[in-house]
């Protein structure tokens, strides 16, 4: 557009104007927008006005061809404004003007030829940039690749053989070495350079020998000839642990450190604890551990100058917890422990451990009570102060004995003429006094009680495996006083279990003078013991 506008002013110019019979008040005004260069442009020299109407270009009259005075031609103007006919038009269509009058070197085309060549280079340009008729010839892909020929493993490596172990068993170790680890070293001696190893609930037997060089803070060390032995434990979690020496063949003693042969990491010494270990002389002690830590646990003998050192055998146990007495029994252990006819419940020996246990009676904390009340007790018997009393309604004889329950209190009275008499209580075998005879059939073996304590009767109490026997007799008790606490007789009778005894209650007896009366009679389990 502003081309083309360039070129119809030049046009205008090149003419020198219209007459005023070509321009007519008919012909509009036409105002034409310029757009404004992009670059800057020379001042443009103005243009002196014709010196008159008439005036021509040469000085002579121009006549009507003269511009109008009124018009204007501002080539700074944004907006010009001039009378335009078709004449000037086609005049300006075939006007030619030199590039070399061009005031301004704009690089905007002076003549329409220009512009036309510079639209016909545009095109050229253009259809340069459009795209190949015909794609190039699609390219061949390079022949198929072969792949490459399958790679061969590497022979397979044969892993490093695993190294021969120095041994597996002492056997393949020289001398006395032992096999540790599948290593040969030597075996442990109990000493700092090498000690025995303890483990947590695993008891650990060995011998002391020799002298020692070694001893605990703790009294029963005053001199060091006992000799020692060390053994190094870790503890798989902080707390207390009992060290314990119960069961050694001798006076032991014992100390801890944390490290070995330093008396000054001593954190625990012990002997004598019999409280825990009884009369032996063995050593407990109670150690606070730490979690993971190696201690260094000595087990020493007592010695004390001039006297011979001691040692041997020794049993060393380590257990978690405070060291406690040990239990009073077992189950595999209760006749040792405890003696027949007793019980162990709880690590203790008791008398019953239920009511099973109490023939005739009731187990109350593991005493046999014998009853709570009449029901507990045989057909027509009673409960009196937790026993059960029976009243014996006939005397017995040899031919005709009455069966006694242990526990059962039997009362009867002795009536009659008498026709036994025991080793004891019947002056010059006196037979005058009656009696009654029992038969008693241990249900275990053990020790077994007969008493006729409580009796209003001066009693003469005698046993005898074959009632009518004499010789037979296995016991006599009269006047048993620290017994009975009266003139009452008393006695323990050993037992094996299901032994039949004849139990004979007799009054004591004098040459024509024999005492009769009202008796008592009880059998009950274990020794006779003070009331």
């Amino acid at each position: 557009m502003a081309a083309r506008f360039w070129l119809l002013v030049l046009g205008v110019w090149a003419l020198g104007g219209c007459t005023p019979e070509e321009a007519s008040p008919a012909d509009a005004a036409v105002v034409v927008d310029v757009e404004a260069p992009d670059v800057q442009t020379a001042d443009v020299e103005p243009v002196e006005p014709d010196a008159g109407p008439d005036a021509a270009p040469d000085g002579s009259s121009g006549g009507d061809r003269g511009v109008q005075p009124d018009a204007a031609l501002d080539p700074t103007a944004d907006t010009m404004v001039a009378p335009i006919n078709d004449a000037m038009l086609d005049a300006a269509e075939d006007a030619t003007v030199d590039a070399t009058t061009d005031p301004i070197d704009d690089g905007i085309p002076d003549t329409i030829a220009e512009a036309d060549a510079a639209l016909e280079s545009d095109a050229a340009t253009d259809a340069a940039l459009e795209p190949d008729a015909a794609p190039d010839a699609a390219l061949e892909p390079d022949a198929a690749l072969e792949p490459d020929a399958a790679l061969e493993p590497d022979a397979a490596l044969e892993p490093d053989a695993a190294p021969e172990p120095e041994c597996r068993v002492d056997a393949d170790c020289p001398g006395d070495d032992i096999c540790l680890g599948n290593l040969c070293l030597p075996p442990p001696d109990g000493t700092c350079a090498n000690p025995y190893t303890a483990v947590l609930d695993t008891p650990f037997e060995a011998r002391t020998a020799g002298l020692g060089d070694d001893g605990g803070s703790c009294p029963g060390n005053n001199d060091l000839t006992p000799p020692e032995a060390i053994h190094r434990v870790v503890l798989p979690a902080a707390g207390r642990y009992c060290v314990n020496t119960r069961g050694s063949a001798f006076d032991t003693m014992l100390y801890v450190r944390t490290a070995c042969g330093d008396p000054a990491t001593e954190v625990a010494c012990q002997d004598d604890d019999f409280a825990i270990n009884g009369p032996g002389g063995q050593a407990a002690l109670t150690l606070e551990a730490d979690a993971f830590r190696a201690y260094y646990v000595t087990v020493d003998g007592y010695g004390s100058p001039g006297e011979a050192p001691r040692s041997g055998d020794y049993r060393l146990l380590i257990t978690a917890g405070d060291c406690l007495p040990p239990p009073e029994c077992t189950a595999e252990t209760v006749a040792d422990d405890c003696g027949a006819g007793r019980f162990c419940a709880d690590d203790r020996c008791v008398d019953c451990r239920d009511d099973g246990d109490c023939p005739g009676g009731r187990c109350v904390d593991d005493i046999c009570l014998g009853c709570a009340a009449d029901a507990d007790c045989p057909a027509g018997g009673r409960c009196v102060d937790a026993i059960c009393e029976v009243d014996v309604e006939a005397d017995g004889t040899c031919a005709m004995q009455v069966d006694a329950t242990p526990g059962i209190r039997y009362r009867g009275e002795t009536v009659g003429a008498g026709a036994l008499a025991g080793s004891c209580g019947n002056i010059g075998g006196a037979v005058d006094a009656p009696e009654a005879v029992f038969r008693f059939t241990a249900p275990r073996a053990g020790p077994w009680c007969v008493s006729t304590a409580g009796s209003d009767l001066d009693t003469v109490l005698y046993v005898r495996s074959d009632c009518a026997d004499a010789g037979s007799e296995i016991g006599c008790s009269d006047d048993a006083f620290d017994l009975t606490g009266g003139p009452q007789g008393a006695l323990t009778v050993e037992a094996a279990a299901d032994e039949v005894f004849a139990v004979i209650v007799d009054g004591f007896a004098l040459p024509g003078d024999g005492e009769a009366g009202p008796y008592v009679l009880r059998i009950t389990e274990g020794a006779c013991a003070a009331p």
